[in-house]
């Protein structure tokens, strides 16, 4: 999932074991641990494309590394509060600083868009809520915590052990929902654990939990409505997945009459969700000689006639290199391969969808593509492709009228 929703999640997860001793501490706590198991971003950043796609979601997304991480952050969280780093007026600024970027980012990103016309209008609403979540964020920070003097009770070492715990491990289940994959069984197996029930970006799921723990943090640590506030955000988020898996279970028998109708052979298939929603679905099948898609909205009537999108299957064989393997491997062999000469070649792991809901035109690309090239001094090199819509506005109200059935 993206970056804000695990700082939710795992803040909630502070709040479950530490909020009756840290208050709103444990909230900022959990939304650390929640953060950590993505901090594989950082040294991706230095490694090249097929690297990173092993490394990504690997060894800090393993249950291995929840169980025995906890073990080195919570002698480090105790350590910190027996010293008097926390009490510092720079230590608060920076923390005040981190606090605010959580609603200030997304609304610039969303006022970016805007002002570069890609988003429509409406989406003006949401940047309005984030700035006024972040003006009383300000308030309560500065008149809460930079200005006053802070208490922290005496957490012990397994207490903090079961907070990283809870943290990391409900960081990479949440992973395992997407389609990207999280490997699970590190270090005695790299199968990626999908199971393609929500997008890695649902705003449906995190808002509401977000809303929730804003409550939360209005109450004072001994009040039990805490409690209350919390445990409704991790059931209506819960709650939320479930509902996303009941849809699943509905788009998967759609597509299953669908390829029956047409007497397509299908060896396999897989139903995912597309953004932003649980409504439309991205749907991919394998044949013997193609791989066809489909995207299903809930809101389709009934006599509606879904078309198909296909990709043939290349007649060449690819090269038998490594970078070849390793996305064989990353697509779950969902990978279409096309030549475009010699020393080229297009590869596209096609779990990941493409912006044409109505097969209008000719084949389009897929949104997840590379190129491998041929060096002729080092071999052959794998390079991923700048996603690129040439009329950005206009796919976007066509995502939005076909989530809407039409």
């Amino acid at each position: 999932m993206d970056s804000l929703t695990q700082i939710v999640l795992g803040a909630s997860m502070g709040e479950v074991v530490l909020g009756k001793k840290l208050g709103n501490r444990a909230l900022l706590w959990g939304a650390i641990a929640g953060t950590i198991p993505d901090l594989d971003v950082i040294p991706g950043a230095f490694m090249g494309t097929e690297a990173n796609l092993i490394f990504h979601r690997g060894p800090t997304h393993s249950i291995v590394f929840c169980v025995l991480a906890p073990l080195l952050f919570a002698g480090l969280a105790k350590w910190f509060y027996k010293s008097t780093l926390y009490q510092k007026q720079s230590y608060k600024w920076v923390q005040t600083f981190l606090a605010l970027l959580v609603p200030i980012l997304p609304a610039i990103l969303l006022l970016y868009g805007l002002s570069s016309g890609a988003l429509s209008m409406p989406l003006l609403v949401p940047v309005v809520v984030l700035l006024i979540l972040a003006y009383i964020m300000w308030r309560y920070l500065y008149d809460n915590y930079l200005s006053a003097r802070v208490y922290v009770e005496e957490v012990d070492y397994w207490q903090w052990y079961l907070m990283f715990f809870l943290g990391f491990i409900t960081h990479v289940i949440l992973d395992a929902f997407t389609t990207y994959g999280t490997q699970l069984y590190l270090p005695f197996s790299d199968y990626r654990v999908s199971w393609d029930v929500i997008n890695v970006v649902d705003p449906l799921y995190t808002v509401p939990f977000m809303l929730c723990l804003f409550v939360v943090t209005n109450f004072k640590r001994s009040d039990r409505r805490r409690a209350v506030w919390n445990y409704a955000g991790i059931l209506i988020s819960s709650g939320y997945i479930a509902l996303c898996a009941y849809h699943k279970d509905i788009t998967n028998k759609k597509f299953e009459r669908l390829l029956s109708e047409q007497e397509i052979k299908s060896e396999r298939f897989m139903c995912t969700p597309t953004p932003f929603n649980n409504i439309l679905w991205y749907c991919l099948c394998e044949t013997s000689t193609t791989f066809e898609t489909a995207h299903f909205s809930l809101l389709d009537a009934q006599n509606r006639q879904i078309c198909l999108q296909t990709y043939e299957k290349s007649t060449e064989n690819p090269p038998e290199v490594s970078p070849v393997r390793t996305l064989q491997w990353f697509s779950n062999d969902y990978l279409f391969m096309k030549s475009i000469n010699e020393a080229e070649w297009q590869l596209a792991d096609l779990r990941f969808g493409h912006f044409d809901f109505d097969c209008k035109g000719d084949m389009v690309p897929p949104a997840f593509s590379f190129r491998l090239r041929e060096s002729s001094d080092d071999g052959w090199h794998l390079e991923q492709d700048d996603f690129e819509v040439d009329d950005f506005s206009e796919a976007w109200q066509s995502f939005v009228a076909r989530v809407k059935g039409n």
